[in-house]
């Protein structure tokens, strides 16, 4: 089916017509998933460039809007499933606009970091249950956080202390989440190995060592060389190379481990490096 741009705003004029009749009055979640949808096939047909977000900044905050209004309506009077899916919504708009959609409206930046943050510390309580496809994109966000509080000239101090704080919390949580698991002999998918491999990646190349706490961190590169063996192993040969942005954190982080410096040094020999 052919999605047109004002197919897709009509659905998002509907959405917000729904939450702007009354403060307790949210779309319907079969709503919110079409939204999803159309969102999703929008990414994959078109790259839209930071002109046609300019272009499109009422169409932009349109999405913003519907999504703010969902993330503030107290807890106890909004679906758990209504939340995840104001948040997966917000996880398309930043994969289609990148990180200017938030240049006018920082705090719903913030608020987004935080739900987000709650999002994924619920999806872990369930280790077995873990859905791959919204862990993704959950972990897509803070990645995308993470880029914010480096690179964004647009997060001023106290607003970009408060995302660190989140990021921060949630980043730790979810490493210390996959070595527990680990050492407790918890199976996770290979998906959602993959998702946390990525972000720890993603967390040490753009912040270094700091973000993680130092012991955990000895922890997690363990699980860093095992999974990229594991990666290699299934011909996953892009995702496996992720590890060579991190390589000398995570030899410094090994010292003293000979067994595992060993195991990374037969990974790096099948990597050609």
């Amino acid at each position: 089916m052919t999605t047109s741009t004002d197919e897709l705003d009509a659905v998002i004029a509907q959405c917000i017509e729904l939450c702007g009749k009354d403060a307790e009055r949210l779309p319907a979640e079969g709503q919110l998933q079409e939204l999803r949808r159309l969102l999703e096939e929008y990414q994959c047909r078109m790259t839209p460039t930071a002109e046609d977000c300019r272009t499109n900044r009422r169409w932009a905050g349109q999405l913003q809007q519907l999504a703010e209004r969902i993330l503030r309506v107290p807890v106890n009077k909004v679906p758990p499933s209504t939340i995840s899916l104001a948040l997966l919504i917000l996880a398309e708009g930043i994969q289609i606009f990148g990180v200017d959609w938030f240049r006018d409206n920082v705090q719903l930046l913030v608020l987004t970091a935080h739900m987000n943050t709650v999002e994924l510390r619920l999806l872990l309580d369930k280790p077995e249950a873990i859905p791959p496809e919204s862990f993704a994109a959950f972990c897509s966000t803070l990645e995308f956080c993470i880029q914010c509080v480096e690179t964004a000239d647009f997060v001023p101090d106290e607003p970009a202390l408060q995302l660190a704080k989140n990021i921060g919390e949630a980043v730790n949580f979810v490493v210390e989440f996959w070595t527990d698991c680990a050492q407790y002999n918890i199976n996770l998918s290979n998906e959602v190995n993959a998702c946390i491999y990525r972000l720890t990646i993603c967390v040490v190349a753009v912040t270094g060592q700091n973000m993680i706490r130092p012991e955990l961190f000895k922890k997690a590169a363990i699980m860093l060389v095992r999974e990229c063996t594991r990666q290699l192993n299934s011909k996953q040969l892009q995702t496996s190379r992720h590890i060579l942005t991190v390589l000398d954190e995570i030899t410094d982080a090994l010292r003293g481990n000979e067994d595992v410096k060993q195991e990374l040094s037969d990974l790096m020999n099948r990597l050609h490096i």
